[in-house]
């Protein structure tokens, strides 16, 4: 029996505990006794069970929480033991675990008195030690978590244990680096790869490397981390493959200059890929743009990568540039037989030296058609060669259609470049032209000394809308309009506009088969007429000009409205305009039913018709069969108009009188 109470004691003892004692007193000297108590709050556990080190757990209090209440006595006295968080010098571990942790609690200590409670204060009570309540130093910063067993490295989520003395690498994906308050992360679910976290000397190798580490059904690779910093592109890009679908996110602070050779495009999208670059605003406002290094030697820097049937590429963000010295072969910018669900949108070409900003064109197999282009910019930048938007087809072969163009620009060409060049290439050969049914809405054209504004050959449908501006001088003419065969240039409309200045030699000059040359208005407000050409179904669609079009063609219909002759003129198959009869109105009078002598006139009642005038034509007639008194011999004449008025008169050409029954007469003026 002795032996077993020796054991007990020796357990008893080996609780590590805390003495608390002091008094709760009052304002006025006094002691506080009414429902007066410290409560001691058990913290630090972050929803752990808390336990007592060897014994077992400690039970909640209400519901999730654990506290435990000292009740004072008569004189406010408390006094009592609660279980240890600190051994006895205050730095070690304590009684109570906390996942894993004898160092992770305090206690927070409140007063209450008559049911209410005072300011907590976070405490430690040490092994052996006594808390006197009034004589209390509170802790300031959260205990430290002794680090996990099998560990010599571990971060703090409050940072207390930083900085990291070193690199701590995470399943080889997540580098937390010493002094530099980041994570950077080399892949996200796998799908996403981080370009600047790869090794490589260049960007190039590292985009590379992303993007074989995608899965085979693609993903994303991030290049946004490089900045506003300037990057060497010195090899291709494949961006995706055959069913790998690869996004490319870039960062529109980023420079990439391009130093690669062999003629190469050095950017590939495969069908269904995209390149984003965030915003665009050309190369400036710390916007830098991807550029065609001074001694590069390229294709083009953005093209799809197979052009054997209508592929589909989303180009968003981006900025491209040309550098002196630069050989591109193609364009900058080269979307050669894209189909629908493509998208060019916000992208900016500058300075295209001696090449092609922006290129619409189809391949050997296959056309181009059904694209919308949203705020596309190429600038020219009045630099030697520069071409800044061209759309070019290849005759009967391979057609481009169907491209629409909503806001942004094509300007400032090289001397003797055309701003806009759309060629269907046909070499006199019919009869489908190589390009066909152009839109522009709201573009932005503006040419520069020397420069050769819009270029239109062998194009079946071209239309320029209201919204077009077109500014500076220097051009020869605004547009350029011919064709290689007869007919394979028409269905031109080109909207009146407030545009151009006074130094271009021509407006319009058609050469086309029937074509015409429409002067410029280089005089203020610089009102530059409505245009049509070979528009077919004009019948109820009316352009008012001063000057008669030029017919259509045979099978063509055309009218308009000459606003100095005040009519509607028309050219119907081809033939010469004429004027279109014009109702004015119609109305009825009963003639005066009174005798009219042998061989005389007789002024019948006048008819009130609204807007004739005396050089209009009308035509009277009664208003039902003729009464047998005016069978007799009575004959209509013609009326007499004057203005607004219209007088019918009858006559009786026999020997004797006539008494024509009173009847009603219309007539009606035409002009």
């Amino acid at each position: 029996m002795k032996r077993l109470l020796i054991i007990l004691l020796l357990t008893s003892s080996a609780f590590a505990t805390t003495t608390v004692a002091g008094k709760i007193q009052n304002l006025g000297t006094g002691n506080t006794t009414s429902g007066a108590f410290v409560r001691f709050w058990l913290r630090g556990c972050g929803g752990n069970q808390p336990r007592i080190r060897g014994t077992g757990l400690i039970g909640p209090s209400q519901g999730g929480v654990f506290f435990f209440d000292f009740t004072a006595d008569g004189l406010g006295n408390i006094s009592g033991t609660l279980h240890s968080t600190r051994d006895a010098a205050g730095t070690g571990t304590g009684d109570i675990e906390c996942g894993g942790s004898y160092t992770a609690v305090w206690y927070g200590m409140q007063a209450f008195s008559a049911g209410k409670g005072g300011p907590e204060v976070p405490v430690h009570t040490k092994n052996g030690s006594t808390l006197n309540i009034a004589n209390v130093t509170s802790i300031t910063t959260n205990p430290v978590v002794t680090s996990p067993t099998g560990h010599s490295t571990y971060l703090r989520l409050d940072a207390g244990n930083s900085p990291v003395t070193g690199s701590v690498t995470f399943l080889s994906d997540v580098i937390a680096q010493a002094g530099a308050n980041l994570i950077d992360v080399k892949t996200l679910n796998g799908s996403i790869q981080f370009a600047d976290q790869f090794p490589g000397a260049t960007a190039d190798v590292q985009m590379n490397a992303a993007i074989a580490a995608l899965p085979s059904t693609g993903g994303i690779v991030d290049a946004r981390a490089y900045g506003a910093t300037s990057q060497t592109i010195a090899g291709q890009v494949a961006i995706g493959a055959p069913n790998k679908i690869i996004t490319l996110l870039l960062d529109a602070r980023t420079g990439f200059n391009i130093t690669a050779t062999g003629n190469i495009v050095v950017f590939p999208i495969a069908n269904g890929s995209s390149m984003e670059c965030q915003r665009t605003d050309g190369p400036r406002n710390n916007v830098e743009s991807i550029q065609a290094g001074a001694t590069s030697v390229i294709k083009s820097i953005v093209a799809p990568a197979d052009v054997t049937f209508f592929p589909i590429m989303i180009l968003r963000g981006c900025s491209f540039l040309g550098i002196s010295g630069s050989s591109v072969s193609s364009a900058l910018v080269d979307l050669q037989a894209l189909g629908l669900g493509s998208t060019i949108e916000n992208v900016t070409v500058y300075n295209p030296f001696n090449t092609i900003g922006v290129l619409f064109h189809p391949s050997a197999t296959s056309s181009m058609s059904d694209v919308n282009v949203w705020n596309l910019q190429s600038n020219g930048g009045a630099v030697a060669g520069a071409r800044p938007c061209v759309i070019q087809g290849l005759g009967n072969t391979q057609q481009v259609s169907n491209i629409y163009f909503y806001g942004g620009g094509c300007q400032h060409a090289g001397s003797g470049q055309y701003e806009i060049e759309i060629d269907g290439l046909n070499g006199g050969v019919g009869p489908v032209a190589g390009v066909s049914s152009i839109q522009f809405y709201g573009t932005h054209l503006e040419t520069f000394t020397g420069t050769l504004g819009i270029k239109l050959r062998d194009v079946n449908g071209f239309k320029m809308a209201g919204s077009m501006g077109f500014s500076g001088g220097g051009s020869t003419n605004a547009y350029t309009i011919s064709e290689s065969a007869a007919n394979l240039t028409q269905g031109i409309e080109i909207a009146q506009c407030r545009c151009t200045s006074g130094s271009l030699a021509q407006y319009i000059v058609n050469t086309a088969a029937g074509g015409t040359t429409i002067a410029n208005v280089s005089t203020a407000p610089f009102i530059q007429p409505e245009y049509t050409f070979k528009v077919p179904s004009l019948s109820t669609s009316f352009s008012e000009v001063s000057a008669s079009p030029t017919p259509a063609g045979a099978g063509f219909d055309v009218c308009y409205a000459d606003s100095t002759a005040h009519t509607t003129k028309c050219s119907d198959n081809n033939g010469s305009f004429f004027n279109r009869t014009l109702t004015i109105g119609t109305g009825t009078s009963t003639s005066n039913g009174t005798i009219i002598n042998a061989g005389t006139s007789q002024a019948q009642p006048a008819i009130t018709i609204t807007g004739a005038t005396t050089s209009d034509i009308a035509t009277c007639t009664l208003n039902a069969a003729p009464v047998a008194t005016w069978q007799t011999g009575i004959q209509l004449l013609p009326p007499v108009v004057t203005a607004n008025t219209v007088t019918p008169w009858l006559s009786n050409p026999t020997a004797g009188n006539i008494t024509p029954a009173a009847t009603v007469i219309r007539c009606t003026v035409t002009r």
